[in-house]
C-alpha cells in the first residue's frame, strides 16, 4: 500500500509523465489536408485561404481547435469531395457562402 501511495504521489507530482505533444498547424497556400491536423489558435483570413480549405485525402481528422475561418461571403469553408473517413473536430467557420460542402 505504501508503494502505491508513493507512486501516486509521484505521478501527480510529475505531470511531464503523461504530457501529450501536441503541434498546430498553421496552413499555407495551397490550404490542402492530407493528414490528421489540429490548427493552431487562430484567426484564417480569406486573401490566405479564398477557397477556403480542401480535404485531400482520406481516413483523417482536421481539428479546428479555436481556430476561425473567415471568408469573404463566396465560396464554402472546408471543402470535402470524393473522400471517406474524414472527421471534422472544433471548426467555426463564418461569413462564407457554405459553411462546408461534401460531394460524393
Amino acid at each position: 500500500m505504501k508503494g502505491l501511495v508513493i507512486l501516486l504521489a509521484f505521478l501527480l507530482a510529475s505531470p511531464s509523465a503523461f504530457a501529450i505533444s501536441r503541434t498546430c498547424t498553421r496552413l499555407i497556400d495551397p490550404p490542402r489536408v492530407n493528414q490528421n491536423t489540429q490548427l493552431c489558435a487562430d484567426n484564417y483570413y480569406p486573401h490566405n485561404y479564398p477557397q477556403g480549405i480542401s480535404i485531400a485525402s482520406d481516413d483523417l481528422t482536421l481539428d479546428c481547435g479555436t481556430g476561425v475561418l473567415h471568408g469573404k461571403f463566396k465560396n464554402s469553408g472546408i471543402v470535402i469531395e470524393n473522400r471517406k473517413g474524414i472527421t471534422l473536430k472544433n471548426c467555426q467557420i463564418a461569413n462564407y457562402e457554405t459553411g462546408i460542402i461534401i460531394k460524393n
